[in-house]
């Protein structure tokens, strides 16, 4: 038999949004996930900084590949 019809309705009302039902583990556990989240942002911040370290290498690479190029280029037009 319901206690009050103020708690009977907030009951309901929780209940149906899943707070509820809603254990004591999966309350602890989102902070770890939010933690392991926060890793995982992380470490893919770190991959983006190596992926764009690797790039600009190569890109640098290229830049003195055809300067290289350039220069032999008009080194022979001189000659010619």
């Amino acid at each position: 038999m319901p206690r009050r019809i103020g708690e009977l309705i907030s009951s309901r009302r929780i209940g149906a949004i899943g707070l509820a039902t809603v254990s004591k583990e999966k309350i602890v556990q989102k902070p770890d996930h939010i933690a392991d989240l926060g890793r995982r942002d992380h470490a893919i911040e770190d991959e983006i900084v190596k992926a764009l370290s690797d790039l600009n290498r190569r890109m640098l690479h290229l830049k003195q590949e055809l300067e290289k190029v350039r220069d032999k280029a008009a080194a022979d037009k001189r000659l010619h």
